[in-house]
């Protein structure tokens, strides 16, 4: 007894100085004494402590109760104190997860204060972890939380992640709302370091992505050693190793869902299930060892602090929740090409001599031709040579043009580009060649001229040679050719065999010119376009939704888009007004509505090939239009204007309904930069409103002789 009332006395004596923010007052403890001297002088806090402890030595039981209650109070506010002063340590054990080896992802952490106040933290927090079987992690991050007076906490985090092993390194920024047994937390990750060679894969360059988590966390109140989190994240990018380098993804996402179970404050069990795409997922069960800097040893493996750790209080020297893992980014590096020689010319069944050209990171292994080229299938043949970049190639007995298609592989059975060598071939008794005469555009809605150049095995002009035209590609209505079976004629020295090609849909399709019965043929694709035309809509800037008119009242120097609404051709227009005195159009479509209120049209134009005028964009003249002049004037000088124009100062209403017809008026550049009022219409003799275009604000009483823009109405 002797021993707990000393403890006691102790406690009360040194609470002013332990806790001399939440120094006791009078009223706070038992009424042993009165407060202030004889004289009405108030004592001191450390003097009432010191009395009101005497008073209670003499007490007996009254004493134990009083010292039961206040020993509990005191412990708790320690706690409170002591996480609020240093720090927090966490040692992660990751002991299973499915997609990577044995306790990859084990971790060690430190967070302590640079500044810490009751309503502010100034934080630093390092982290160390194991990835995988070679790369090691190292996070450093600085942030602050801000404690509001409502129980909540709102913070910051900025952090450097670098992969200590490949010197791969990203930046990431947080964003913190906590409250008693809950947090959430959001980060996004950006990368630092520039593509370089992965050591994880072979031929690969890689980097950090890009990407970004949010994750709530929650305790249950009536039991706060049981929690449970979920995480949403995405990353950004071709070939991104979100679950491991076996599984490659673009812009993958996962959920996370997990619970964690804490039995003491020193030690934390997580079970973490992830769903990604493609059917990806894994498991993962780690366990935490969370040391508090500063708190007692005895407090750390109680399971009676578990409640407090979960409070905003307890929780203020928690971890970041972030991904301190790096996820990758790669991309496949151009470790192999192969070059051919564009062409090759000799007689036919003689053979030519072929040599490539490899350039090849891990060596050549061998070069792959393409079975369906067509100098194999005509019945020629390649033989190896000396190495692997030396062939003979055996030339078909029949003249003509033939392609020879090849791919080269290395020791990584990497593939590299696909090369293509021509050779032409000519050929003994009267064989002829073939090539086919530059084209011009093709158009879906006019037959498409083809002629083709024919000469004999000895390179003159072989009029008279019957030639077999066909399509490989399509038949039918698809395709339509005027003549299949022409015979060459002499044209101006050449001998040429011509016909034409319908093709009503637009797509590239392959003609085919043989001299008929023979295999001596040539190849030639051709592309065909739609003609440009428009579909008739408009989108006026102040509008979201596209037209198909425009209002029924103009106002100068409004503006609309076509260019959403063109079609036809190769994708490169050019727009052109039939009347620029009523409207302009500039190279993106973008239409201007000029002072003339007329009749006109829009036409493009794409490859040469302008929109006829039923394809075009025809415009009808408007009811009436608004001309506003931003020459300012006072009000006479104004009226005197409109009516030498034929036109009227509009009146305040006017206003309102020509410009609601327009939509958001401050999307119109013109006007969004008009900042005074346009004159309208008033009967007084000394004052007039005006309209603010930009905004759609009005002014009832401006005095006439001020300036302001001048608006004309004609009808």
């Amino acid at each position: 007894m002797l021993k707990t009332k000393l403890l006691m006395l102790s406690l009360m004596c040194i609470s002013p100085l332990l806790y001399a923010q939440e120094t006791p007052t009078k009223d706070s403890l038992p009424v042993l004494d009165s407060s202030t001297t004889q004289t009405g002088e108030t004592i001191s806090d450390s003097t009432l402590y010191t009395k009101s402890a005497a008073s209670l030595l003499k007490s007996g039981p009254a004493f134990d109760q009083y010292a039961a209650g206040k020993i509990s109070q005191l412990t708790s506010q320690a706690i409170e104190g002591w996480l609020k002063q240093y720090g927090n340590a966490r040692i992660t054990l990751n002991a299973q997860s499915d997609n990577s080896t044995a306790l990859a992802g084990s971790s060690a952490d430190l967070l302590f204060g640079l500044h810490n106040q009751d309503s502010r933290l100034d934080y630093i927090q390092f982290d160390t972890h194991y990835q995988d079987t070679e790369d090691m992690i190292f996070n450093v991050g600085l942030g602050q939380r801000y404690f509001m007076t409502n129980k909540t906490m709102l913070g910051y985090n900025v952090f450097y992640d670098r992969n200590i092993n490949s010197g791969v390194s990203r930046s990431g920024v947080g964003f913190e709302l906590w409250r008693d047994y809950f947090k959430f937390s959001g980060n996004g990750y950006f990368a630092l370091s520039d593509w370089q060679n992965s050591e994880q894969l072979e031929d690969y360059d890689e980097k950090a992505a890009d990407g970004y988590d949010m994750q709530i966390e929650a305790y249950l109140p009536t039991y706060a050693q049981l929690g449970g989190h979920l995480k949403y994240e995405q990353y950004f990018g071709d070939n991104v190793a979100l679950f491991d380098t076996n599984h490659l993804q673009t812009d993958p996402s996962a959920i996370t869902v997990g619970m964690s179970y804490t039995p003491i404050p020193l030690i934390t069990f997580a079970l973490d299930y992830k769903k990604g795409n493609d059917s990806l997922d894994d498991t993962s069960i780690s366990a935490a060892i969370n040391y508090a800097i500063g708190v007692p040893w005895s407090q750390q493996i109680s399971s009676d602090y578990v409640q407090t750790r979960r409070s905003l209080v307890g929780s203020r020297f928690d971890f970041v929740s972030r991904n301190n893992d790096i996820v990758m980014q790669y991309r496949k590096q151009d470790v192999i090409k192969l070059i051919l020689p564009t062409q090759l010319n000799g007689q036919a069944t003689q053979q030519l001599p072929l040599v490539a050209t490899v350039e090849a990171k891990n060596g050549l292994d061998h070069i792959q031709w393409d079975s369906s080229s067509s100098l194999l299938q005509a019945g020629g043949t390649v033989i190896p040579g000396s190495d692997a970049t030396h062939f003979t190639v055996s030339l078909p007995a029949t003249a003509g043009q033939y392609v020879l298609n090849g791919t080269a592989y290395d020791n990584h059975h990497n593939a590299s580009n696909s090369a293509q060598t021509r050779f032409i071939v000519a050929g003994g008794g009267g064989n002829a060649q073939i090539t086919f005469q530059p084209l011009t555009t093709a158009w879906t809605d006019t037959a498409e001229n083809i002629a083709v150049e024919v000469k004999d095995a000895s390179g003159q002009p072989a009029p008279g040679t019957s030639v077999t035209f066909s399509t490989t590609s399509c038949t039918g209505n698809d395709c339509t050719l005027s003549d299949t079976t022409v015979t060459a004629i002499d044209t101006q020295g050449k001998a040429i065999a011509k016909t034409t090609l319908l093709k009503p849909a637009a797509g590239t399709t392959v003609v085919r010119a043989c001299v008929t019965g023979t295999s001596a043929c040539s190849d030639q694709p051709i592309k065909f376009y739609q003609p440009p035309f428009m579909t008739g809509e408009l989108k006026l800037l102040g509008k979201l939704s596209p037209d198909t008119s425009l209002p029924t009242t103009w106002i100068s120097n409004m503006q609309f888009s076509t260019a959403f609404a063109t079609r036809g051709g190769d994708g490169n227009y050019s727009w052109k007004s039939s009347d620029e005195s009523a409207a302009t159009v500039d190279e993106s479509g973008l239409v201007t509505i000029k002072n003339k209120l007329a009749d006109f049209s829009i036409s493009v134009t794409s490859l040469g090939r302008t929109s006829v005028a039923a394809k075009s964009l025809n415009v009808t003249k408007a009811t009436a239009m608004l001309h506003i002049d931003t020459n300012e004037a006072n009000y006479a000088d104004t009226d005197q204007a409109c009516t030498a124009a034929g036109r009227k100062i509009p009146a305040l209403q006017d206003f309102t309904d020509i410009t609601t017809l327009w939509g958001d008026m401050s999307k119109y550049p013109t006007y969004s930069a008009l900042r005074d009022y346009v004159w309208a219409y008033g009967t007084e003799t000394d004052v007039a409103p005006g309209y603010r275009m930009s905004d759609g604000v009005s002014y009832p009483n401006l005095s006439k002789e001020t300036n302001g823009y001048q608006g004309c109405l004609e009808k």
